[in-house]
């Protein structure tokens, strides 16, 4: 025997439709949600465009930034000496009235942060210019101006124990020219290490010294 079809009554009918009109509901709700999002996240971005912004206080807070970072590099050592510098400047008088350069006198503190004993050797420390021109200390210009101003002590050749902290005092011949930014070059205990630092001495010229001469009449 055959079977009857199953027919669909107006029951199926209506429970189609309801579900139909939910899923579109549903759609709806999503699609207003979505909507209601960009709209909040173009609202953001709107006003972190046209907000004011404090530029004042962001430069400052670089420049205390920048500032803090500078210490903190400055107060790096260079292996392990750790360099202080006290003052740099030309000594004219020094060397006279030459045209060979200009006696530059630097001080500055030298810091053993190793655990043991180091030789303070004048090969720990150079002053470079702005071009990149590199002079050496003098040891016998150095020896003479101890002399002159009556220093007693003289720590070049001598051992720095680990922790010890000495004012040094440098002598270096640079060659004459115009004004022109300086550094002083320090570098570890070991000769042969490139652990080096740089810390500024300022912009002066190293002219020689010209004596007076009276105007003419």
């Amino acid at each position: 025997m055959e079977e009857d079809p199953v027919l669909r009554g107006s029951d199926d009918s209506q429970e189609d439709q309801e579900l139909v009109e939910l899923l579109l509901e549903e759609e709806e709700e999503n699609s207003g949600r979505r909507r209601i999002i960009i709209i909040i996240i173009i609202i953001l971005l709107l006003l972190l465009l046209f907000w004011p912004v404090d530029r004042e206080g962001l430069r400052d807070a670089r420049q205390e930034d920048r500032a803090e970072r500078e210490l903190v590099e400055k107060q790096r050592p260079a292996g392990l000496a750790k360099y202080e510098v006290i003052s740099g400047a030309p000594n004219k008088e020094l060397m006279g009235n030459t045209r060979k350069g200009v006696a530059v006198v630097v001080r500055f503190h030298v810091t053993n942060i190793g655990r043991q004993s180091e030789m303070l050797d004048y090969s720990m420390v150079t002053i470079k210019d702005q071009f990149g021109m590199e002079y050496s200390a003098v040891p016998a210009m150095t020896k003479k101006f101890y002399e002159e101003e009556g220093l007693k002590n003289y720590h070049w050749g001598q051992s720095i124990e680990s922790g010890q902290k000495l004012e040094v005092l440098a002598v270096f011949i640079a060659a004459s020219g115009p004004k022109k930014g300086y550094v002083l070059v320090g570098r570890d205990f070991e000769w042969t290490s490139e652990k080096t630092k740089e810390f500024e001495l300022g912009t002066f010229d190293t002219l020689p010294a010209r004596p007076y001469m009276e105007p003419d009449q």
